[in-house]
């Protein structure tokens, strides 16, 4: 009983004199050893330097693959266009649509970008009622896995080996080959069956 509590004491002090390392600013963020804490401070990642790149056309995308996601969803089904799918050589970039599709049978599609080297996301736009892009230009998300709709986390398994994207051809293959038609245009907003 002795020594449980002194391994529990020891324990403490160590963790108080990294607590009180971390929470120095003279000696928070030091490279000169390990530092448990700041790698347990979760650090915001830097956004990835893109290069330009065009974008599809909405109302052309037509190969559109059901996919599943990590989590039970009995409400949303969740839809990729696989010929949407772009690995940029310039940005090492996965550009892609994916659609969103409560069981009403909206189809909410938006146009986004995965980082594979960082783990991030990004949505550029959505697909509004005329069937065109609205710009949203949002900022880099780092990827949440077994979140409600945390489809990112599940294009990122499907998309990346380690850091690097898959070739383009080998990750639209990736997605088999069940595919639906494009959905027409719903007058509501989003994209309708």
């Amino acid at each position: 009983m002795n020594r449980l509590a002194l391994i529990t004491a020891l324990l403490s002090l160590s963790i108080g004199a990294h607590a009180a390392e971390f929470n120095n600013p003279q000696t928070a963020g030091d490279n000169t050893g390990l530092n448990i804490m700041d790698m347990l401070k979760d650090k915001e990642q830097p956004a990835p330097a893109e290069k330009p790149f065009p974008r599809p056309d909405l109302a052309t995308l037509k190969q559109w693959a059901p996919f599943t996601v990590n989590y039970e969803s009995r409400r949303n089904s969740f839809y990729i266009a696989i010929d949407s799918i772009t690995v940029s050589p310039d940005d090492k970039l996965v550009r892609y649509a994916v659609a969103v599709v409560p069981k009403g049978g909206v189809w909410n599609v938006t146009y986004e970008a995965l980082d594979c080297n960082s783990a991030q996301y990004r949505v550029y736009a959505y697909g509004n009622g005329e069937g065109q892009w609205q710009d949203l230009n949002r900022k880099w998300q780092k990827v949440v896995k077994e979140n409600y709709n945390a489809y990112s986390g599940e294009l990122l398994d499907d998309f990346c080996r380690f850091d690097d994207p898959m070739k383009q051809d080998d990750i639209r293959s990736g997605f088999g080959k069940t595919r639906i038609e494009k959905p027409g245009v719903n007058p509501g907003g989003g994209m309708g069956s």
